[in-house]
């Protein structure tokens, strides 16, 4: 799936940014953008539509209430790793990232990439 591929090449970048202490804001973003690209897997896979947007409160709301997924994201950061789809691609949109909250947007996204790439691969036609 197209979604998932492109996720997981957000994340790797991600993951690789978060180890040079000079670009905190480009692996933040990238994990956000790994993570909502997972969440639009998913929705696409369950057969759901979904605005443009890049809020994964938004995008995690949509899910069947039962889903499996849902106890795990619930705990994350989704509102903080939501943010930085503006603050890493814009100046003067909120506060420098910082080593520990790319780390943390790394965590997280990590979380919900491998999450939704098990579900998926679990529950392949």
């Amino acid at each position: 799936m197209a979604w998932c591929a492109t996720a997981q090449e957000d994340l790797a970048l991600a993951r690789q940014l978060v180890g040079h202490q000079a670009f905190p804001r480009q692996s933040s973003y990238s994990a956000q953008q790994a993570a909502e690209k997972s969440l639009k897997a998913l929705l696409t896979a369950h057969g759901l539509t979904f605005p443009k947007t890049h809020d994964l409160i938004q995008l995690h709301a949509l899910l069947p209430a039962h889903h499996a997924t849902l106890p795990t994201m619930q705990r994350l950061d989704l509102a903080t790793l939501t943010s930085w789809a503006i603050r890493g691609r814009y100046p003067h949109t909120g506060p420098a990232a910082m080593a520990d909250e790319a780390r943390r947007a790394c965590e997280d996204a990590s979380t919900i990439v491998d999450l939704v790439t098990a579900f998926l691969e679990q529950h392949r036609p």
